[in-house]
């Protein structure tokens, strides 16, 4: 009872989820398989999970279904919650609900510690739900929030680790937030921006200063985490190159590699396409806002905040100029700047309080929850379209497969595949659960391909019936699906 009564701000926030969970309809995102928006990638992180389960749980041997590579072995993020759904698919088969459930579960606990980081910072557990709760004003976090990304883990894991950094008392609470920091990582590799804006402004003022008790743990950890990421990305890259893959990107794609025309594009798709998907217009006006009054503050502020934000703002400039071209068409890369338009919110509301004034308390309390309310409406409307988009072009032929039962009891164990036409390298491929290949068009589908394909080990061309037949063996077809025997 005791602690109840300590954490009834705790329990409120938790209720606050769990009703949001269901107001934005996340239950049916939850139980959907992969579809909408970026089902490529859905389907390429699930078929990393399914190769881990089918092939032997060579945890440094990722593979996908596609076999554009040799084997099919590829390697990207660092696929411990892949390995972990293939894991879990020893007690419940292959399933499309295990990696969700994952990220889930990752995710609750990272606005948990999120809102208790931010409530300590700002010394309002009202002021700490409310920027907490920034979040949900975001389409892209709320569609991303529950799906097959790895995006959403890394987030997590980030939020977790940012509140045992400013936790350690303890040595085994720097350990910990080392370790999250380290798989934000290694999951995505940008999120690093983080961990060098928390380590880096006590690094440099305990030298500054010549103080330089406890600058050895803190290098320590930051040469830890750094010392991982390269390693890790020096396997990713050897092992690519060892089996000829190219499909993951592994370097960066920067701003001025574009032409003028690609960098109007671009433009276009980011300010019209992507802007309110983002954030609500609100919550960005909030944040710009909160820029501005920081930014008048700032000299009042403590020279490690005054670091911290400088490092901070380098860290997402670059990565917004160094992947510029990847804005254009992938709404997830947005995700890693989350956190950056959090802290601005947070030094807004902080340099407010310098103030002293109760009337500026409570009027960017009032503005704050009123952006929110207003935010989390929008975005909720915004989600509902995606969700009734979630068969296109793209997934047309991987769920026409998927209704079917027989089509996977037709094909052999070990039968490969050729699938035309999918411009997903992984989709139909997963939903067989079969290594294969996948063709985009018509003009990729011939006599000579096919041969081509037979020759490398393809035993069987399945094909939507919308496109025009080629003389070989036809075993199965519904209304749909043609499959034939090679």
């Amino acid at each position: 009872m005791i602690y109840l009564r300590k954490n009834i701000d705790l329990l409120v926030f938790v209720g606050i989820l769990i009703s949001l969970f269901f107001f934005l309809n996340l239950d049916e995102l939850l139980f959907s398989p992969p579809g909408g928006t970026h089902y490529i990638r859905q389907t390429d992180s699930l078929s990393f999970a399914a190769n881990y389960y089918n092939e032997g749980f060579n945890f440094f041997q990722p593979s996908n279904f596609n076999l554009q590579s040799e084997s099919g072995n590829s390697a990207c993020e660092f696929p411990i919650l892949y390995y972990l759904t293939a894991l879990s698919y020893l007690l419940f088969g292959i399933n499309f609900l295990s990696l969700k459930i994952i990220h889930l579960i990752l995710l609750f606990f990272g606005l948990i510690y999120l809102y208790k980081f931010l409530k300590h910072k700002s010394g309002s557990s009202l002021i700490g739900m409310l920027i907490t709760l920034l979040l949900f004003t975001s389409t892209v976090f709320n569609y991303y929030a529950i799906n097959y990304l790895p995006d959403i883990g890394a987030l997590s894991f980030l939020f977790m680790g940012m509140y045992f950094y400013y936790s350690s008392k303890h040595k085994y609470q720097l350990l910990v937030a080392v370790m999250l920091f380290t798989l934000a990582c290694l999951i995505k590799v940008t999120f690093v921006i983080y961990p060098l804006a928390f380590f880096g402004p006590t690094i440099i003022l305990k030298l500054w200063n010549r103080h330089h008790v406890g600058i050895m743990k803190q290098m320590m950890s930051i040469g830890f985490i750094l010392v991982c990421l390269v390693c890790w990305n020096i396997f990713v890259i050897q092992y690519n190159q060892t089996y000829n893959n190219t499909y993951y990107t592994t370097s960066i794609m920067p701003i001025w590699d574009l032409n003028d025309t690609q960098l109007t594009t671009s433009l276009n798709h980011i300010l019209v396409h992507w802007y309110s998907k983002y954030f609500n217009y609100t919550t960005f006006h909030l944040i710009i806002l909160s820029g501005v009054i920081s930014s008048i503050f700032l000299l009042k502020q403590k020279k490690e905040y005054i670091l911290k934000g400088i490092i901070m703002t380098i860290g997402v400039v670059s990565y917004f100029l160094l992947f510029f071209k990847q804005f254009k068409d992938h709404d997830y890369y947005f995700l890693i700047l989350v956190p950056f338009f959090l802290f601005v919110v947070l030094g807004g509301i902080k340099s407010i309080r310098l103030l002293n004034r109760d009337w500026a308390n409570t009027g960017i309390t009032l503005i704050l929850a009123i952006t929110v309310i207003v935010g989390i409406n929008y975005a909720n409307g915004k989600l509902n379209d995606r969700l009734e988009n979630m068969t296109d072009n793209f997934s047309a032929i991987g769920h026409e497969i998927l209704k079917d039962d027989k089509i996977n009891s037709i094909l052999p164990t070990d039968a490969k595949v050729i699938v035309a036409y999918d411009t997903a390298p992984n989709g139909a491929l997963l939903f067989l659960n079969k290594k294969g290949w996948t063709l985009k068009s018509e003009t990729e589908l011939s006599t000579q391909k096919t041969n081509e394909l037979k020759s490398k080990g393809a035993t069987h061309l399945v094909t939507s019936t919308k496109i025009v037949q080629v003389e070989l063996n036809n075993i199965y077809h519904n209304n749909s699906i043609t499959i034939y025997s090679l």
